[in-house]
């Protein structure tokens, strides 16, 4: 697939190419590269051929579109694992909003794509469905834990795909598959009508896309508040494409290359974030180097509590309806260390550490209003894509894959935490051919900012043109 998802409707719009057609395309790239990626985790084909001969409307008039196997990606009678043993059985019996919108704007879902036990890690691997692959080297892990998407996307059997981001899991397989990756700002897009909040307000939906008016499409069309939601972000422009494209002042940058999570930017990674800078100062943009005003000592701690006790919730909705032994033996190994690990944390710890991150919120704004800075950059990830196996717990144990997640992923959780919107840019790749993102990060409500200046950096770079090794033709 050469073009974008706006290409293709385009196509189907004037009618060019029949939904029908571009369906069938899509399954012969899918077919072209599964055996090498390991990329379905739910096969909806028929669902989709039928759905295809019928009347699609706009913006994207009928093009074929994958959802990662997550809670929100809800469509009646089909099945929803959320890549886990336990769930195996499990399917759903109403829409999500999401995918309602989805549907409405046009977008014809043909298959759900792999991801870890219940989302939860940043590698794409599960008993369930076994390992998925990254394109750039099928030695590597894809990230994850929207690591099947990204690998689609990476491949070129979809333009964009759906995922979703609780920690970084569209930002850093975006990053490790070389992708545009938005994290919106909480509440833009609704979790419902099954899900109020996921992972305590960090968790979020959107897509990975090879281009940014891709990306602008699908925020404008799944951006639609609905009734009951427990945030409520400040509605986008009308002509959100618009917006981005407008000229716009010089911004000022912060450069961050120091986590407070204890981890280590590689050389990689800090060359990605600087590349980054030097193309932003190409641009007359101004980039000043800071340090995040977060004591690590401070924040680590709350959040090896916060994020295992908020991630055992889909456990402990299974044990409800089953015995909880039999539901600890299905589980993959780091799922039982975080069960166990999150049995121990007090309630009113967790309480203490929502209110530090509601602080830690406040502050970072006003950082970026005494640094007068209008975003601020970072590596996405530490360095490249680790190996295959790096993230085992069966082989490495759940507490050491735990401090790996942290290692490898030390920016992308802060966006999570704050609910500030926050973009990967595909800008910078090692000698070895693996891809590392360039992280932007805004204030709450003003993702226009982020993706106007990452289509500064597309009409620079062009970064679609670059193709990794495994790829559908």
């Amino acid at each position: 697939m050469k073009g974008d998802l706006i290409e293709l409707a385009g196509m189907l719009g004037t009618g060019a190419l029949h939904p029908r057609e571009a369906l069938e395309q899509a399954l012969a790239r899918l077919a072209s590269v599964d055996s090498a990626l390991n990329l379905v985790a739910v096969p909806m084909f028929e669902r989709a051929r039928k759905a295809a001969e019928g009347a699609f409307g706009p913006p994207f008039f009928g093009a074929p579109f994958l959802l990662k196997d997550s809670a929100t990606a809800a469509i009646p009678g089909q099945a929803q694992p959320l890549g886990s043993q336990v769930l195996r059985d499990q399917v759903a019996d109403r829409a999500s909003h999401l995918t309602r919108l989805m549907e409405y704007g046009g977008l014809n879902p043909f298959a759900k794509t792999t991801t870890p036990e219940f989302s939860v890690l940043v590698d794409t691997y599960s008993t369930l469905n076994g390992i998925t692959r990254n394109p750039w080297n099928a030695a590597h892990s894809p990230g994850g834990s929207s690591g099947g998407s990204a690998a689609a996307v990476a491949a070129r059997v979809v333009p964009a795909a759906h995922a979703n981001d609780g920690a970084g899991s569209i930002r850093l397989p975006a990053s490790f598959c070389g992708l545009l990756g938005l994290k919106p700002t909480r509440g833009r897009i609704s979790l419902g009508p099954m899900i109020g909040e996921a992972l305590g307000g960090t968790a979020c939906e959107g897509v990975v896309s090879i281009s940014v008016r891709d990306t602008v499409a699908l925020l404008s069309a799944l951006s639609v508040p609905q009734p009951g939601d427990p945030y409520a972000a400040p509605r986008l422009p009308v002509d959100l494409l618009g917006e981005v494209a407008r000229p716009r002042r010089r911004m000022r940058i912060g450069l961050v290359l120091s986590s407070p999570f204890d981890g280590t930017v590689t050389e990689q990674g800090s060359a990605a974030a600087l590349a980054a800078a030097d193309l932003c100062d190409d641009l007359g943009h101004t980039v000043m180097p800071l340090r995040l005003p977060i004591d690590g000592a401070d924040l680590e701690p709350r959040y090896r509590r916060f994020y295992p006790t908020n991630c055992n919730r889909t456990i402990f909705a299974a044990m409800q309806t089953r015995s909880r032994d039999l539901v600890l033996s299905e589980l993959d190994a780091f799922q039982r260390w975080f069960w166990e690990e999150a049995g121990d944390i007090p309630a009113m710890q967790l309480v203490e550490t929502l209110s530090f991150f509601n602080r830690m919120s406040r502050d970072i704004a006003e950082w970026m209003d005494r640094e007068r800075i209008d975003l601020w950059l970072s590596p996405t990830t530490a360095g490249p894509a680790p190996e295959i196996g790096f993230m085992d717990a069966d082989v490495h144990g759940g507490k050491a894959v735990f401090d790996r997640f942290l290692q490898i992923n030390p920016f992308t959780p802060i966006a999570n935490l704050t609910g500030a919107p926050s973009i990967s840019i595909p800008l910078y790749w090692t000698s070895s051919g693996l891809p590392i993102g360039a992280q932007f990060t805004g204030r709450q409500g003003d993702e226009s900012l982020l993706l106007s200046l990452a289509l500064e950096m597309e009409l620079r770079q062009c970064w679609h043109n670059r193709l990794p090794l495994v790829y559908a033709a």
